[in-house]
């Protein structure tokens, strides 16, 4: 079901690589995949783009952290 999800949010991103929610969906799948890695670079792209990047610091904090 995640990868159905997954292949959905890479659709999205490969028109509009700027879309937030469809970035944080994306790295939140990864994250429960175990790739964190993934998960660390979509969180990345998130805290350069969100209005307020606080939130997704937090994640990706939490992401680094373990």
């Amino acid at each position: 079901r995640s990868g159905h999800a997954a292949t959905l949010f890479e659709a999205v991103l490969a028109g509009q690589p700027d879309k937030l929610a469809a970035l944080e969906s994306l790295a939140l799948i990864r994250e429960r995949e175990g790739n964190v890695a993934a998960a660390i670079a979509l969180q990345e792209r998130v805290s350069t783009l969100a209005r307020d990047p606080a939130p997704s610091l937090n994640t990706l904090g939490d992401l680094r952290m373990g």
